[in-house]
């Protein structure tokens, strides 16, 4: 039975090892062919991890240089942020530093330059002999380019900084030019050459812009036209390039038979301090500003400006310039306002019991366009007429029958004072007996000026059109003027001035003077110096507005004071500063009479 057993176990077992032995086989195959696989794979995985390490060590060699470029870079550009920032630094100190320059040289010219204005304003109101009218117009003439130089400078400067703004108000732009024809009209006469002014008929008249810069360009190349012509003549042209319903642009020209400029002396044209050679300026003189001013100029008006030139042949400058038109609301109100304006309408009365003198005197005047005349044959009618209508001259004779003209003269004054609302009129004194003393007797009693008998009808026409062209410094009025100036010259200029007009003036000569006044007394306006010892105009100012607010919160309040500043500074922040303080306008020194009529509107 063992027997048996044993080959059965072996027969089993070869069988066994038959049906296993392929497929121990297939699975030994299988997993050496897996394992190189696996192996092929952790191979190529380590090759990857390797390429993977080395690429990662790139990037992080790459990153590090370039954090290291971006330090450098940021390290750089703080730098140049820092000397940047630095230069800005040191820029707005130096703007500060000219800015300041420019207003003490300002306030050191102009303040004297207002003392020499302003008395030969003065002083041509005076009687004179013809020497001295000769002499005086040397020194007016004299004054005016030494301003002319002094406003080219301080121009230039202004717009450097960018301190120039233009105004833009109705203007006549006709007249406008017709103006510096006649202002050049002297000079171009004394060299004997003609000078000419064309204006296109499809110009309108009546503009909008800044007419004082427009005459400023025009100007500057006339002037400059005439003083490199000999002989010949001068034309200034003017017509549109474009136009719409709103705006006009316009070309001028101004040609000459003149010297001419060679091509190498064009490049210098439009520099600041800039003329063509050197010999130019030893013989005709100039700063070299006009044409940069000009030029600058007429980029803010939004145009160009070019010369066509040849060297013996004559120049022709030419620009262009934008303004508005003017709407049919405004022509209205402007044409109403020039009625107004019209010197012909001036109400005139004539106090003279003589039948012929009257007779002359209403023939010369209605020859020339015064029509608006009333006559009184005795002072005692003058001043019952007087007292019932005003009158913005009067011609005073002093010897009459019933009142003399002194005696007529201190009544109307004496209305005068009494009605402060009044106008106050020009009386002229009309006299044959004009002896030595007699003019300061004239003054003390009241009159303004006098014209000796027999007069000249061109005489009696140039004493009524010199008294019509300062009616609109006549105020509805006679204000209360506090003014305050530390200047002697100023002092007087200004004080003469308004006196003339017939204002009473009160005078402070620091700004704590001027608060004191302010506070003890009623004023319509204060013309305020803003350069003054102890307290300056800009803290007085603070200090008048300030007692005002504090009148209104204890219930004493009193109506606002006008302020104006009165200086010698020209620059926009200056202006600023006036206006910030609490101050309502603002006159520049020298001053003229039109702009002082402007500040002591109320």
């Amino acid at each position: 039975m063992l027997s048996l057993d044993i080959p059965y176990f072996i027969m089993r077992t070869v069988l066994f090892l038959l049906i296993v032995s392929p497929l121990f086989y297939f699975l030994v195959k299988y997993y050496k062919k897996n394992t190189r696989i696996l192996e092929a794979e952790i191979l190529e995985r380590k090759c990857a991890e390797k390429q993977l390490e080395d690429y990662k060590g790139q990037v992080e060699e790459m990153m590090q240089s370039r954090t290291e470029q971006l330090q450098n870079e940021i390290n750089i550009r703080k730098e140049m942020a820092e000397e940047l920032q630095l230069a800005r630094d040191v820029a707005v100190k130096e703007s500060r530093a000219k800015s300041v320059f420019l207003a003490n040289m300002s306030h050191e010219i102009r303040t004297p330059m207002n003392g020499v204005i302003g008395m030969t304003n003065i002083l041509k109101d005076t009687q004179l002999t013809d020497e001295q009218k000769e002499f005086l117009e040397i020194i007016e003439i004299s004054g005016t380019n030494l301003l002319s130089i002094i406003n080219d400078i301080l121009d230039f400067s202004k717009i450097e900084a960018g301190q120039v703004e233009l105004e833009n108000i109705p203007f006549n732009l006709r007249r406008n030019l017709e103006e510096v024809v006649k202002m050049s009209h002297l000079r171009a006469e004394g060299k004997r050459l003609k000078l000419f002014l064309t204006i296109s008929s499809d110009l309108p008249d009546l503009l909008k812009g800044d007419p004082v810069r427009l005459k400023q360009i025009v100007l500057n190349l006339a002037s400059n036209a005439i003083k490199f012509t000999n002989e010949g003549s001068v034309s200034i042209e003017i017509e549109p390039l474009w136009q719409n319903d709103i705006q006009l642009m316009v070309k001028c020209r101004v040609a000459d038979s003149g010297i001419g400029i060679s091509e190498k002396g064009r490049e210098k044209l439009f520099k600041e301090f800039s003329q063509t050679d050197i010999s130019t300026t030893r013989k005709y003189g100039g700063t070299g500003l006009g044409l940069k001013i000009a030029y600058d100029l007429v980029r803010l008006m939004e145009g160009e400006i070019g010369v066509e030139s040849e060297e013996g042949k004559g120049s022709v400058f030419w620009f262009t310039a934008m303004f508005e038109k003017m709407l049919k609301s405004d022509l209205e109100k402007l044409e109403q306002e020039q009625q107004e304006d019209d010197i012909k309408n001036i109400s005139i009365l004539l106090v003279e019991d003589n039948y012929i003198s009257q007779r002359v005197a209403r023939t010369s005047l209605e020859k020339d366009g015064f029509s608006n005349l009333e006559i009184a044959e005795n002072g005692r009618v003058a001043v019952r007429m007087f007292e019932r209508k005003e009158y913005e001259i009067i011609l005073m004779d002093i010897r009459m029958p019933v009142m003399d003209g002194l005696e007529a003269t201190e009544k109307m004054r004496e209305i005068e004072r009494n009605n402060p609302q009044r106008r106050h009129s020009y009386i002229v004194a009309f006299t044959a007996y004009a002896v030595e003393g007699d003019k300061e007797r004239f003054l003390e009693v009241g009159m303004d000026d006098y014209v000796a008998k027999p007069f000249q009808p061109e005489e009696l026409v140039r004493i009524i059109t010199k008294y019509a062209g300062k009616r609109e410094l006549r105020m509805r009025k006679a204000f209360n003027i506090l003014l305050a100036e530390d200047n002697k010259i100023n002092q007087k200029v200004a004080v003469k001035t308004l006196e003339s007009f017939g204002h009473h003036i009160v005078l402070a000569e620091t700004g704590t003077q001027t608060v004191d006044a302010f506070r003890k007394g009623e004023f319509d306006i204060i013309l305020m110096d803003v350069e003054m010892p102890d307290m300056d105009g800009i803290e007085a100012t603070r200090m008048i507005r300030k007692i005002e607010r504090e009148g209104v919160l204890v219930g004493t309040a009193r109506k606002r004071t006008k302020i104006v500043a009165l200086t010698a500074s020209t620059t926009k922040e200056d202006r600023e500063k006036c206006l910030a303080s609490g101050m309502d306008d603002y006159i520049s020194k020298p001053f003229r009479q039109s702009e002082l009529a402007r500040a002591l509107s109320i």
